[in-house]
């Protein structure tokens, strides 16, 4: 609100760019007022219960960021979505339980003030990553079709032939 006030005072513009600010915290608010009201009753939750809203949070959020992060690319294949979830699910709970067991050593280790909020960033990020990822992957292998296929018929091995497309998805994806 802040940054949206100072924009519309100092240029004209910038009244649009104020106008976007204004409407992007209020959205903010509106959305975080929503997760307030359907994080409080989980946080303050039995303890029998915890583990089971926790496994049911991260059932709705997987397949919901492995269509998210599929849906994103103009090119995409069939199973894109199947190696999305499978790489989101891997990577997110590989991740999730370094953090839980080896780092911060919640009790109980299934505690929704720990789990959930770990888990979203997480997601999160994995998301970013991976659309990015997979978007410019797909492109680079589009438009370097012709140079992929001279080299797979002159003999050399999938990987050699899109190496060059992978390191500028992976540089990409990487990228802060």
């Amino acid at each position: 609100l802040v940054l949206s006030a100072v924009a519309s005072t100092h240029q004209v513009g910038l009244y649009k760019l104020s106008a976007d600010l204004l409407i992007a915290a209020i959205r903010t608010l509106a959305q975080l007022s929503c997760l307030a009201l359907v994080l409080t009753p989980i946080f303050h939750s039995e303890n029998h219960s915890r583990l089971f809203t926790c496994s049911y949070v991260f059932l709705f959020m997987l397949p919901l960021a492995a269509y998210e992060a599929t849906a994103r690319s103009d090119l995409t294949y069939p199973g894109a979505y199947r190696d999305s979830l499978l790489g989101l699910g891997i990577g997110v709970v590989a991740t999730l339980s370094l953090a839980v067991f080896g780092v911060v050593r919640s009790s109980p280790w299934y505690s929704p003030r720990v789990v959930i909020p770990l888990g979203g960033m997480l997601i999160s990020n994995a998301l970013s990553g991976m659309s990015l990822a997979s978007s410019e992957l797909l492109e680079e292998l589009h438009n370097r079709s012709e140079r992929i296929e001279v080299l797979l018929a002159f003999g050399a091995t999938p990987w050699e032939a899109t190496r060059m497309a992978m390191s500028s998805a992976l540089g990409k994806a990487l990228m802060p």
